[in-house]
């Protein structure tokens, strides 16, 4: 809100006039792309700001965020683009949060605010399996080990099974270690 006066000349009249209102503000429009990442690993985040359909000019700050807390800020391109590489997944389950990334532009004075949300999607890591190097003699026995791990911790329970040039298999069950 603003005043404007407007005085008179004359010699008995001063007349003051108030004057209030907004100045004319530009819509924004931010989109963000679903995106995933295995568990506590990281996944890239991107989208768009945009104002009738055309870019905002390079500069615009986009807020992003996920559901275990990460925040980031990114800045758009001449084309309105923005993005965020490596974003951590630490401490979120396997599984798809419906509208978990969260891409947020705050008024400059010139765009309103926006605000936009899409998928998350967490995978399981992939076990891994690491063989141990193995020794024997010919037609004679060789011990053979392995360690299966999910995330980085042992599995308990899988079985192994070991074949050697596609010949007699031999299955075991992991323990407690993973082997």
């Amino acid at each position: 809100p603003g005043g404007l006066s407007i005085s008179g000349h004359a010699p008995s009249a001063t007349h003051s006039v108030p004057v209030s209102g907004l100045g004319t503000i530009n819509p924004s429009t931010t989109r963000v792309s679903p995106a995933s990442g295995t568990q506590g690993g990281t996944v890239n985040l991107t989208g768009t700001l945009t104002s009738n359909g055309a870019p905002l000019a390079a500069g615009g700050t986009v807020t992003l965020s996920l559901p275990n807390g990460w925040t980031g800020r990114s800045f758009t391109d001449r084309k309105g683009n923005f993005g965020w590489f490596g974003a951590s997944l630490a401490g979120l389950a396997p599984g798809v949060y419906p509208g978990g990334i969260k891409a947020t532009y705050a008024s400059d004075g010139a765009y309103t605010d926006s605000s936009a949300n899409a998928d998350l999607t967490v995978t399981a890591p992939e076990p891994v399996i690491a063989v141990a190097p193995a020794s024997g003699t010919y037609v004679g026995q060789a011990h053979l080990a392995a360690t299966i791990t999910h995330h980085g911790n042992p599995s308990s329970g899988p079985t192994l099974s070991f074949a050697v040039d596609g010949g007699t298999r031999e299955a075991d069950t992991t323990g407690g270690q993973g082997t």
